[in-house]
């Protein structure tokens, strides 16, 4: 009785594992296809990087444009995300593999607290090459609704007491400019990696 027991609950063990599984492949499914499904994802833009110096997205033409929006006062998701990317291209670069042909770039939803100068303090803790830009709000809130991000402040009571609520994808765009692929908060440093690796060396 005790043997039959232990294989019955094995059995739902088993078949909650495959349920489960099969849930979390469709959430991932489903995630990477929150923004393939756009057919005018990106866009053009002029900002200014962390450096002081206009950027436009044609500076990038010949590149993938490895794109995060966030802003330097998150107190949690930003740092994550842009340290995935950091160890992503630092993975590839401790196997020889030329990571020259992928610009990292981080685009503030938050332009009021995130200046050039802010910026500047900032983005040094990620990958050397990553370049942040910044503009004034206005121009942020053009730029963002192309890359189907949607951000908007939340909470706090003072001038500079506030959160941002943002879209959370990791954006890939292809040497032309023209949307590629998108990475969720699922995605390991390793799998963007690997899919990345195989990009440049094609």
């Amino acid at each position: 009785m005790k043997v039959l027991r232990y294989i019955l609950w094995s059995i739902v063990i088993l078949v909650t594992a495959i349920l489960l599984g099969q849930v979390f492949s469709q959430k991932k499914d489903s995630g990477r296809q929150i923004l393939s499904s756009g057919d005018s994802i990106g866009g053009s833009y002029t900002l200014t990087a962390h450096t002081g110096v206009t950027v436009k997205n044609t500076d990038f033409k010949g590149k993938f444009q490895f794109i995060y929006f966030g802003y330097s006062f998150c107190p949690d998701v930003c740092p994550i995300e842009l340290q995935k990317m950091t160890a992503a291209l630092k993975m590839m670069e401790e196997k020889n593999v030329d990571t020259s042909a992928i610009q990292p770039l981080f685009i503030t939803v938050d332009p009021e607290r995130d200046t050039v100068a802010e910026l500047a303090n900032f983005m040094p803790g990620f990958h050397p090459n990553f370049i942040g830009l910044t503009s004034d709000l206005e121009t942020i809130q053009k730029v963002a609704p192309q890359y189907k991000i949607y951000f908007t402040k939340t909470g706090g009571t003072g001038n500079n007491d506030y959160l941002v609520n943002h879209s959370n994808y990791i954006i890939l765009m292809n040497k032309e400019g023209s949307f590629l692929k998108l990475f969720t908060a699922i995605d390991t440093p390793q799998q963007i990696a690997t899919t990345l690796t195989q990009l440049v060396q094609q």
